[in-house]
């Protein structure tokens, strides 16, 4: 057998070394040239970013926040987690067209009134659905109209259970209200083990941070592999790649579309009774109630660790409201996707819902039970709000998950009814 020549040899390994250096030079410079530029580089490729490199360069922190929508306009406070900027005009257009204008108060919140501590009045607390500000009238405003007091609303988007006693006991613990009520959503009960997480960890991160870092998703490289966790370059190239697949599947070519499969559907279509032709809702399958059997969220079920854990939050904010000389009653607001999924068709219907029953109605059966136990006035609005849209009326925003106008003022009346009979039951 011929062996190679070393003239050939050295034809052969010079190009290849060549070839090899300048791909290495290129990749060195590369990821030079990333780690130079990181600070003007896209947010959404830093939000990708994995943690590690996240954590090597703290200004990348700073950028997400400034890039998330979520957390803009949101200040960090060390014992609420965060409340809106103070004193702050938020104006726009939401999505339904409608022009808004609100102002925040000194301390941060959304609220219709900051009566005197003396005067009788309405103390609020909630999330994002008591401090929804680009509609016509938020739901405080329209519990104001109803009940005629002064409406004192805390809320901020994001908040749970644990928050919303810090707020009561900082800003409304010595008001003449001798109602309090809490507007609660399905969020809460996960932001209540989110909340103990984060002050158990004994971390100095602040808790938007925390929870950005800690509940990662397909957004966000999650790789455990050397180059994951230390190359910028290798981050780029995995983010350009996932880019590049969401660009297809938004514009996939003729031949790789099916023929019809409606799970794809980004939307639904309602009929509105009206002349102009309906609307349409863009629903999130992830609810825990679109999965799980009613039983699941009971005592013993799998759901029932976060279940406690957020009733023993809402008996810690209720002990705190009597020692204040008041009393707690709770309105549950549904999502979007508890109130229309079941006017679905049922073919449409059982693209949402995997429980062998069909059933969503677990997380209302048990808040029940608990407010029963505990003699706690409760308001569930599934049934009202699931009877309006049923009469084609469009309650939600239709890709954000919040009530739109006419959501807020149907809930606001609802509410505000209740609240009105259980004050006039305290001598108003």
């Amino acid at each position: 057998m011929l062996k190679p020549s070393p003239l050939l040899k050295s034809r052969i390994i010079g190009p290849v070394t060549l070839l090899l250096s300048s791909l290495t030079v290129a990749l060195l410079v590369g990821e030079w040239l990333l780690r130079m530029g990181l600070p003007v580089l896209p947010p959404a490729f830093l939000i990708y970013l994995h943690p590690v490199q996240k954590e090597a360069v703290p200004t990348v922190w700073e950028r997400i926040r400034e890039y998330n929508p979520w957390a803009r306009g949101r200040k960090d406070d060390p014992v609420l987690g965060w409340t809106f900027e103070p004193d702050r005009l938020y104006e726009g257009r939401n999505e339904d067209g409608e022009v808004y204008s609100l102002r925040t108060s000194a301390a941060g919140f959304f609220t219709p009134d900051e009566p005197d501590a003396a005067r009788r009045q309405l103390v609020t607390l909630g999330d994002s659905f008591m401090s929804t500000f680009y509609v016509q009238e938020p739901l405080p405003w329209v519990l104001k109209r109803v009940t005629g007091l002064p409406v004192f609303n805390l809320a901020a988007g994001g908040w749970g259970v644990e928050q919303y006693r810090l707020a009561f006991e900082r800003h409304a613990q010595g008001r003449n209200s001798p109602l309090v009520v809490v507007f609660t959503f399905n969020n809460d009960i996960t932001d209540v083990d989110n909340w103990r997480r984060w002050k158990a960890s004994g971390t100095r991160l602040d808790f938007m941070t925390w929870i950005w870092k800690n509940n990662p998703d397909s957004e966000i490289n999650t790789g455990n592999t050397w180059l994951d966790a230390h190359s910028l370059l290798w981050n780029y190239l995995k983010f350009s790649y996932q880019q590049l697949n969401q660009q297809l599947k938004k514009n996939p070519s003729p031949k790789d579309m099916p023929a019809e499969n409606p799970a794809e559907l980004k939307a639904e279509h309602f009929f509105s009774g009206k002349e102009d032709g309906g609307f349409d809702l863009v629903f999130n399958g992830g609810y825990q109630f679109l999965h799980m059997e009613p039983e699941e969220f009971e005592e013993g079920g799998r759901y029932w660790p976060y279940m406690a854990a957020y009733f023993d939050a809402l008996l810690k904010l209720k002990k705190s409201i009597e020692e204040a000389g008041g009393k707690m009653a709770l309105v549950w607001i549904p999502a979007k996707e508890r109130v229309y999924i079941p006017l679905l068709p049922k073919d449409r219907y059982r693209n949402y819902v995997t429980t062998q029953s069909g059933r969503l109605d677990g997380l209302e059966r048990v808040l029940r039970k608990f407010a029963e136990k505990q003699k706690i006035s409760f308001l569930d609005l599934t049934d009202d709000l699931t009877r309006h849209a049923s009469l084609g009326e469009k309650l939600y925003f239709t890709m954000d998950g919040h009530l739109n106008s006419l959501g807020n003022r149907v809930a606001g009346e609802v509410a505000g009814a209740f609240i009105h009979g259980l004050m006039k039951g305290k001598g108003e």
